[in-house]
C-alpha cells in the first residue's frame, strides 16, 4: 500500500514539475498600430497567442495613447489564454523631439510608436531596465537611437529561477544612414548584457538576414516576413539574435509563424486589416 502511495505521489510530482519545466515560446511582431480594425486585430492577437502557446510576445509599433490600446491587447491575451499577462513598454522612455547631439541627428518620428513586451505572469516575473540605460534621460543615454524606443527587459522564470534578458527593437525604415548607425548601437547594447545569462534581441531590424548575420553569435529568421499588397511575402526584416546561453537550449529555431487566427498570414486581407508584417517565433527550454 505504501509503495503504491509513494509511486502515485512520485507520478503526481513528476507531472507538476513537467508542467512547469516546459519550453518558453517567444514571438515578435511589428503590428503597424492598426486603426479602424482594432477589434479584428485584438481577436487575431488572441488567436495567435493561444494557437501557438506563446508565453512572451514582443510587439513593435504599438500606439499606447489610442484608447488604452496596450491594456486592450493584454486583456485580449488574457481572454484567449485564460491566464494573467503583464507587460513592459518603452512608453516610459523620454519622448524626444527631433534632436541634434553633437554631429548626430535623431528623428523622433511619431510618439505613437512604442515597443512592448507582454509576458505570462504565472510563469515569469521581471523588470523594465530603462533606468539602467537612461532611456528616460535621452541626452544622458549611451544607446541613442531614432524614436528612443529601445526596450530592455529582464525576466525570471518562476519555477526554475533562471534569469534572461530580452531586447525589443525597431530600426529606422526610410533613412539607411540612421538605420546602420542604430544597428551599430543595438549591437553594442546586446554586447553589454552579460553572456552568462540568456539574451535575445528581437524585432523589426529593417535589414535582411544576410545583413544581420555575422554581427551576433546566432541569428534567425531567414524567410521573408513583410507582406506585399496583393498577397505573399517580400523582405526578411524580422529577426531574433541571441547568444550561446540561448542556443544551447533551443527547442524551436526562429521561423515565421505558420498558425494564424481567422486571417491567413500573407493574404491581402491580413495586411489590410491586421499588419504588414507576419509574426516570427522561437522557443527555448532553460531547464534542459
Amino acid at each position: 500500500m505504501r509503495r503504491k502511495l509513494f509511486f502515485a505521489l512520485f507520478i503526481l510530482c513528476f507531472q507538476v514539475i513537467s508542467a512547469w519545466c516546459e519550453e518558453i515560446v517567444i514571438a515578435s511582431w511589428n503590428i503597424r498600430h492598426p486603426g479602424e480594425y482594432q477589434k479584428e486585430f485584438l481577436a487575431e492577437a488572441g488567436l495567435l497567442v493561444s494557437k501557438n502557446d506563446i508565453d512572451i510576445l514582443a510587439l513593435q509599433e504599438v500606439n499606447p495613447y489610442w484608447g488604452k490600446f496596450t491594456d486592450a491587447i493584454r486583456d485580449a491575451l488574457e481572454q484567449a489564454t485564460d491566464v494573467k499577462w503583464g507587460y513592459f513598454s518603452s512608453d516610459v522612455n523620454q519622448h524626444i523631439k527631433d534632436a541634434a547631439v553633437g554631429k548626430e541627428y535623431y528623428n523622433s518620428f511619431r510618439y505613437d510608436q512604442t515597443n512592448v513586451i507582454f509576458y505570462r505572469t504565472d510563469r515569469f516575473t521581471g523588470s523594465n531596465r530603462y533606468k539602467d540605460y537612461s532611456f528616460h534621460k535621452f541626452y544622458e543615454c549611451d544607446y541613442k537611437v531614432d524614436k528612443n524606443s529601445l526596450l530592455v527587459v529582464s525576466l525570471r522564470e518562476i519555477q526554475t529561477g533562471i534569469n534572461f534578458n530580452l531586447v525589443n527593437i525597431h530600426l529606422p525604415a526610410g533613412n539607411s544612414e540612421h538605420r546602420y548607425r542604430d544597428f551599430d548601437t543595438v549591437q553594442s547594447l546586446f554586447d553589454s548584457l552579460p553572456d552568462r545569462n540568456g539574451k535575445i534581441m528581437m524585432g523589426d531590424f529593417n535589414l535582411n538576414y544576410n545583413e544581420v548575420y555575422g554581427h551576433f553569435p546566432y541569428v534567425g529568421v531567414k524567410e521573408p516576413t513583410t507582406l506585399r499588397t496583393k498577397g505573399g511575402f517580400a523582405n526578411d526584416y524580422d529577426h531574433f539574435a541571441y547568444n550561446k546561453a540561448v542556443n544551447s537550449h533551443i527547442v524551436m529555431r526562429p521561423a515565421r509563424v505558420k498558425k494564424g487566427g481567422k486571417y491567413v498570414i500573407g493574404a491581402p486581407d491580413f495586411k489590410e486589416m491586421i499588419s504588414d508584417h507576419a509574426p516570427v517565433i522561437m522557443s527555448v527550454d532553460f531547464s534542459k
